[in-house]
């Protein structure tokens, strides 16, 4: 073969071995001339990869995304692994604390003390004299983004700026989202010369690595989604960098935070919402709500509406709620209806704004509103008794005297002689009514006498109130001369003065002869229309003249009813009064209250123990016929024979040859005496023999 004719030194990037050049191996370098080893000057350096022929261990800069490292000796750039980053490897400063920096302590850093390779801010772990570009780079690009106010100096704020985010070099991400991009010159991506994991509370993406933002949390390491491992817990709160669910509760009652929360969320400002859910503390609310009825809410706390109030509408915002509950219901905290619960049985009250029902006092009842919503109470008024919340009249033969009765015993019964209806206010209410009736004590209503019995007999007793007795046209047969005068026939006289006879008995045979009486008792009738005559007694005098201007007679003659007031006044009540003495003729017509009425009717007190008033009944006795609770005398020349008899004409005639006097009980009472009389069958008095 041919021969070579000259030669070469190895040029930078080969090496030469026997005679042949050969380029330096990919991932070394060779800055020498006339190399001979293979190993060329050495491996490339970090950050940096070397093809086959490299002259520079920075041959050629490992990229400029961070999605790519070289190590040393690199041949080629490395793409970054799922949820790592890259960085630079080799020594980079440190940063030494503000009052390292701050050499003369006035609390500010210059530029020169910041720079100064002795006590400044950066200093090289290692090799510094090799990294001095980096380093000057570095520092400046530090002090520039730390002196926000362009003041040539560095507070402790400013520098904390700093510290803050001197991180490895593949924080670019961090940097640029805190700082800006003018910051970005702090991390030198083109040299990433290894990866690493993303550690807890990062994640990364293209070899860049990133704080995992608010509302999530990054528990484990090698993250890459902004996601993280997941949204923050509700009821807590997640700021960047969180590596757990829960890092801070929420706050108080005024804020909440749904699944994911970066911030604590305030309550609807407006009012009328709360918070709601997480644990009792309050602490870690997770949503809101619009107050609901029957509640009230402000500072995010929901209350519920008092007891006595309701509320029935939506957000509501004070305590009064809707107002107060509707009288005859009540309303228990949180009610969201004004008529929430019926106020319950008639014993049970309950006034506007009730919380509870409330029990009706004794001797009251409750007014107003059905039997179940009852809103007010009322004393029971005379006449009645209350009892569990109802009204009753005091029964038929009691009388209640005053108010607030509680018992159906009311003050007590009627009097012996009266009787009174359901509702009564007095013993006295109503006098019996004549003698037809009686009335003992307790009566509620008058008993008809028994036939055959009598309360009252016309021989003794006065005319009852209301009447006088008629002694016109009363014919006296007896034989007494002072009353009577026989004409020359025989046939009596008729009188019109009141009779003196004075001999009627409870029965013929009693005494002398020709001491009885043999006519009939004048009658007791009605006084005229217009007067009244309130206790017995005969004479006419006794009945009254009524007001002629304002009333006028009742029925029965014992009183005036009224029909005006003297004057002509109206009232809503009327009522006649007189004195005690009523010889006079004062009595007068009054103006009263309805409620007072009822009192002043009560009968007159000159009707006790009149016929009136009668409360006894006695058997009819032999010789007397009794009518409607009167005894009669049997009739002159008739007798009665038999006991409880009630046909006045008696058992029969008296017999021929006698006469028989009022109230005789044989035929042959009294035998018709000497010669010079003689008796006829039904005599009442023997007659004269005529002369001749």
């Amino acid at each position: 073969t041919a021969g070579y004719a000259a030669e070469r030194p190895c040029e930078v990037g080969t090496y030469c071995e026997a005679g042949v050049r050969k380029l330096c191996a990919a991932g070394t370098y060779g800055q020498r001339v006339k190399e001979v080893f293979s190993s060329c000057s050495g491996e490339c350096r970090a950050g940096y990869y070397c093809p086959a022929g490299s002259s520079s261990p920075t041959e050629k800069l490992c990229g400029a995304a961070a999605a790519v490292y070289c190590p040393t000796g690199s041949v080629a750039p490395i793409p970054v692994s799922v949820g790592h980053y890259t960085y630079f490897t080799e020594a980079r400063p440190e940063i030494r604390s503000f009052d390292q920096v701050d050499v003369d302590s006035d609390g500010l850093i210059t530029w020169d003390e910041f720079n100064s390779l002795a006590t400044g801010a950066l200093t090289m772990t290692a090799d510094p004299n090799s990294q001095t570009p980096r380093f000057v780079a570095e520092a400046t690009a530090a002090w520039r983004m730390a002196d926000e106010d362009t003041s040539d100096e560095l507070d402790e704020r400013e520098y904390g700026l700093i510290l803050s985010v001197h991180e490895p070099y593949g924080l670019d991400g961090d940097v640029r989202a805190l700082y800006g991009d003018k910051h970005h010159q702090l991390g030198v991506v083109e040299t990433r010369s290894a990866q690493a994991i993303c550690e807890p509370g990062y994640y990364c993406v293209k070899g860049m690595r990133h704080l995992c933002p608010r509302g999530v949390y990054g528990a484990s390491s090698g993250l890459s989604v902004p996601g993280c491992t997941a949204k923050c817990y509700a009821g807590y709160y997640c700021p960047e960098k969180s590596i757990i669910p829960n890092p801070i509760p929420c706050g108080n009652s005024t804020v909440f935070c749904p699944l994911g929360s970066s911030w604590p969320s305030p309550v609807y400002q407006a009012g009328g919402y709360y918070t709601l859910g997480g644990t009792d503390d309050g602490t870690t609310r997770t949503m809101e709500e619009r107050c609901p009825p029957g509640s009230w809410c402000d500072q995010g706390i929901r209350t519920i509406c008092p007891a006595g109030t309701y509320g029935d509408a939506h957000g509501l915002l004070t305590s009064s709620c809707s107002g107060p509950c509707t009288k005859g219901y009540f309303c228990p905290a949180g009610s969201s209806k004004a008529e929430e619960v019926p106020c319950g049985d008639p014993s049970l009250y309950c006034p506007t704004g009730s919380a509870i029902p409330t029990a009706v006092q004794p001797g009251w009842y409750t007014v107003n509103g059905s039997t179940t919503t009852r809103s007010a109470i009322a004393e029971a008024p005379r006449g009645h008794y209350a009892m569990r919340g109802l009204l009753y009249e005091c029964p038929a033969g009691r009388y209640g005297a005053s108010t607030g009765l509680t018992q159906p015993d009311c003050s007590g019964g009627a009097l012996a002689g009266y009787f009174t209806p359901p509702g009564s206010v007095s013993p006295r209410q109503r006098a019996c009514g004549g003698p037809g009736h009686i009335c003992p004590s307790n009566s509620a209503y008058p008993l008809k006498v028994t036939a055959g019995y009598y309360t009252t007999t016309t021989a003794t007793d006065q005319c009852p109130p209301g009447m006088y007795r008629d002694v016109t046209g009363v014919v006296d047969p007896s034989l007494h001369t002072e009353t009577n005068f026989q004409n020359v026939d025989g046939t009596p006289t008729t009188i019109s003065a009141v009779p003196t006879v004075v001999h009627h008995a409870a029965h013929a045979g009693e005494g002398e002869n020709d001491g009885w009486a043999v006519g009939p008792l004048a009658p007791c009738v009605l006084c005229p229309e217009g007067k009244y005559k309130a206790r017995e007694g005969d004479g006419p005098e006794q009945c009254l003249q009524c007001p002629l201007d304002s009333s006028t007679s009742s029925s029965d003659g014992t009183t005036c009813e009224c029909f005006r007031l003297p004057g002509g006044g109206d009232y809503e009540a009327l009522s006649f009064v007189t004195k005690p003495d009523q010889d006079q003729n004062d009595g007068t017509c009054i103006g009263v209250s309805k409620a007072n009425a009822t009192n002043l009717k009560d009968p007159p007190l000159s009707l006790s123990d009149s016929s009136w008033t009668r409360y006894e009944q006695y058997p009819c006795e032999r010789g007397f016929a009794c009518v409607d609770g009167v005894r009669f005398a049997v009739e002159a020349g008739r007798y009665g024979a038999t006991e409880r008899n009630t046909n006045p004409l008696g058992t029969g005639l008296c017999a021929p040859g006698y006469y028989c006097p009022e109230a005789s009980i044989t035929k042959t009472q009294i035998a018709c005496g000497g010669v010079d009389r003689y008796c006829p069958e039904g005599s009442t008095v023997p007659l004269l023999v005529s002369v001749g």
